[in-house]
C-alpha cells in the first residue's frame, strides 16, 4: 500500500534566495511531494442491456494516466483524469450505442518506481473549479495535506513549476517525475489564463503556478495560485482558485455536472472487440469499420 507523503511548502528565505539563482535541491525537495500520479480506467455500458464491457480482452476499455496536485483537504485533478473517455480516440465509435463508466482509480506517489492504490473520487465530493478544466476532490486518502491555495487576484511574483519525465517513461512502472522550475510574474485573475512555454526536448505531464508568501521571521510558504493546461499542444496557466476560498475554509456542496458523452468528437479509429466483464456473457465482435 502506498503511504501518502506529507507536503512541506516552507522555505527558508536564505534558501529561497538560493533557489532564485539555480534549482537548487532545497527548491525542488520543498515542491516535489505536492505532485502524484493519477490512474484512471473506464468501462463502456450497452445502453441497451445495461452489461459491462472493457476492450480487447481487459476490463477496462481505456485508460490515462495524468498529474495530481495536492492541497489541504484533498487533491486538484484536471478533467483528463475524471473524463478519460473525452480523450480515447477509441470511445467514439462505440458512444452512440455505450455509455463511459469510470471503472478503477488509483494513484502513485512520485517516486522511481509506481506503487498504485485505490483513489477515492466519490462523485459527492467534487467541485468543479473551471469548466472542463480542473476539479477538487475533497479527500483525506493522501493525509489531508498539500498546498495551501492562493485565491486572491493581482500581479505575482511566483514560480512556473513543470513536472516532466523521460519520452520513452512508462508511467504504469514508473513515476519518477523531474520539476523544472522558472521564475515567472504573471497577473493572476479570474477567468483568466496565461501563455507559458514549456520546456523543449521534454515529456510535461503538467505544472503548476506558485507564490512565495511571508510565513513567519525568514520563512516563507509557497500557495497554489495557478494550474497548468494543455490544448492544442500549447500550455498555459489558468488561475481555478480565484473566489474559491470557501472550498477549502468549510463543508460545501460539489458544484459539478457530468458532461454529455455525446459531445465526444468521434475520430477515424478502428473498431475493436468490445470484451464482457460478465464472465458467462459471450464476448461481442464488432466488424471494421469501411
Amino acid at each position: 500500500m502506498s503511504v501518502a507523503q506529507n507536503v512541506t511548502t516552507e522555505l527558508s528565505l536564505s534558501d529561497y534566495l538560493k533557489g532564485t539563482k539555480m534549482n537548487s535541491s532545497e527548491f525542488v525537495d520543498v515542491l516535489s511531494p505536492a505532485f502524484f500520479l493519477s490512474r484512471q480506467s473506464f468501462q463502456v455500458c450497452d445502453k441497451k442491456t445495461g452489461e459491462l464491457y472493457g476492450l480487447n480482452n481487459k476490463d477496462e476499455f481505456g485508460t490515462e494516466i495524468t498529474l495530481g496536485v495536492k492541497v489541504r483537504g484533498g487533491y486538484v485533478l484536471t478533467d483528463k483524469a475524471l473524463h478519460p473517455w473525452e480523450y480515447n480516440e477509441k470511445f467514439g465509435n462505440y458512444k452512440d450505442g455505450y455509455s463511459p463508466v469510470l471503472f478503477r482509480s488509483e494513484y502513485s506517489e512520485a517516486g522511481e518506481k509506481t506503487r498504485y492504490d485505490s483513489l477515492d473520487i466519490a462523485q459527492n465530493n467534487v467541485n468543479e473549479l473551471l469548466p472542463s478544466t480542473c476539479y477538487l476532490v475533497k479527500s483525506d486518502c493522501l493525509g489531508g495535506k498539500g498546498l495551501n491555495v492562493d485565491s486572491t487576484e493581482g500581479t505575482k511574483d511566483g514560480w512556473v513549476v513543470w513536472a516532466v519525465v523521460d519520452d520513452n517513461a512508462d508511467l504504469n512502472t514508473t513515476a519518477r517525475l523531474t520539476l523544472i522550475c522558472n521564475p515567472h510574474k504573471l497577473e493572476v485573475r479570474k477567468d483568466g489564463r496565461a501563455d507559458v512555454e514549456a520546456p523543449e526536448g521534454k515529456k510535461v505531464l503538467g505544472g503548476i503556478y506558485v507564490d512565495p508568501v511571508a510565513a513567519g521571521i525568514g520563512m516563507l510558504e509557497f500557495r497554489l495560485c495557478g494550474i497548468m493546461v494543455e490544448n492544442g499542444g500549447k500550455w498555459s496557466v489558468c488561475f481555478p482558485f480565484i473566489g474559491k476560498d470557501k472550498l477549502f475554509t468549510q463543508e460545501s456542496e460539489p458544484q459539478v455536472k457530468e458532461k454529455a458523452t455525446d459531445e465526444v468528437e468521434k475520430k477515424s479509429a478502428s473498431i475493436d472487440d468490445l470484451y464482457p466483464v460478465t464472465p458467462s456473457k459471450k464476448k461481442v465482435k464488432k466488424k471494421n469499420k469501411k
